[in-house]
């Protein structure tokens, strides 16, 4: 067995290495970008949630534990493409849709899929 050390020096020494050069992106098509490509601009230009889920005050959401589950009332739903959003209410969750953006007073997200649903409230543990 070699060390790490040894290996790494053997996987540099076998990777090729490639010049770089600028070229019209019609010919880029599987070539490999020499360095990172970055935005000006953010896109969204808001908050927004990376799942489906549940937005919540994560004060509120702080006591969940494996053996205690908290339960907050369903408040409303926002799906992706929304255009505005109301606030979030304290102790409330709002139905969050992936790419949909993050109401005022929600700084978490509980995935869906940590969720049960009961009677129009959600029930979970973190």
């Amino acid at each position: 067995m070699i060390s790490a050390e040894e290996a790494r020096k053997i996987v540099v020494s076998n990777t090729p290495v490639f010049r770089s050069r600028t070229i019209p992106l019609r010919e880029a098509h599987e070539r490999i970008l020499a360095s990172d490509v970055r935005s000006k601009d953010d896109i969204p230009p808001f908050k927004n949630s990376s799942m489906d889920g549940f937005a919540v005050r994560s004060s509120d959401a702080a006591g969940a534990d494996g053996n205690e589950r908290i339960e907050l009332p369903i408040q409303s739903e926002i799906a992706a493409g929304a255009s505005s959003t109301q606030a979030l209410r304290p102790n409330m969750a709002i139905r969050i849709l992936t790419g949909a953006p993050l109401p005022e007073g929600a700084d978490a997200v509980i995935p869906v899929e940590q969720v049960e649903e009961q009677n129009g409230s959600i029930l979970f543990s973190i």
